[in-house]
């Protein structure tokens, strides 16, 4: 009987322990989840102006646009980015993504959404061949901006949207490690919560069963 008790006790409590574990998760990683989304996708429009100064200081120098994809390629292929160079008519005219070539389509750069003076970046959502790709270009970029020569080239960083909205997805096993962890405690502690409770009631057996037996000294 006492030991139903105690197991009683025990799967109370580990109850309702879990059922809180799992809704601090599922609620932690929704709330999560946009910020993390966010922090993507500044990490990739941090970028954008260190490439165009790139891009505009070989250009000022005088490289082909074979030399510059060639000097491209390695630190697109390492921040895991596509890198668009855009002519004055907004067309692609270079693209360090061979497999799935962009070259010669046309994109409408100048009307992304809105964003705050603030961010060095505009980013937005397009499709093209049936992926959903997040286009990043430069808050300042502008094709009139002082200095720049009216035919320079306009840098674009295209992500699939899946690397950027998939970012949450990073803390799940945290999330996984640190509920293991609690769950643990939660099953050592319900142990002990559990034993003091039931050892009164012992207690009590004990001298009860003493009493029947004819022992009238126990204390209850």
């Amino acid at each position: 009987m006492l030991l139903s008790l105690r197991l009683r006790l025990m799967v109370a409590f580990l109850s309702v322990i879990m059922i809180t574990l799992v809704f601090a998760s599922v609620g932690a990683v929704v709330l999560l989840r946009e910020q993390q989304t966010e922090f993507a996708r500044q990490r990739y429009g941090r970028l954008v102006d260190p490439f165009a100064l790139r891009v505009e200081q070989m250009e000022h120098a005088g490289f082909p646009l074979y030399r510059i994809r060639a000097e491209l390629a390695d630190p697109a292929g390492y921040y895991e980015v596509r890198l668009l160079l855009l002519d004055e008519d907004n067309k692609v005219v270079l693209d360090t993504n061979a497999q799935e070539d962009m070259l010669g389509i046309t994109l409408a750069v100048d009307t992304p959404p809105q964003s705050l003076p603030s961010q060095p970046y505009k980013a937005w959502l397009a499709r093209w061949q049936q992926q959903d790709l997040y286009l990043f270009v430069s808050n300042s970029a502008t094709p009139d901006r002082p200095g720049a020569a009216p035919d320079s080239l306009r840098l674009v960083i295209a992500v699939p949207a899946s690397d950027v909205t998939a970012a949450w997805e990073l803390l799940l096993p945290r999330q996984f490690v640190a509920g293991s962890l609690a769950l643990v405690i939660a099953v050592l502690l319900s142990i002990v919560v559990a034993g003091r409770i039931t050892e009164p009631v012992r207690a009590m057996t004990r001298a009860s069963e003493a009493i029947a037996e004819g022992h009238y000294d126990q204390r209850i």
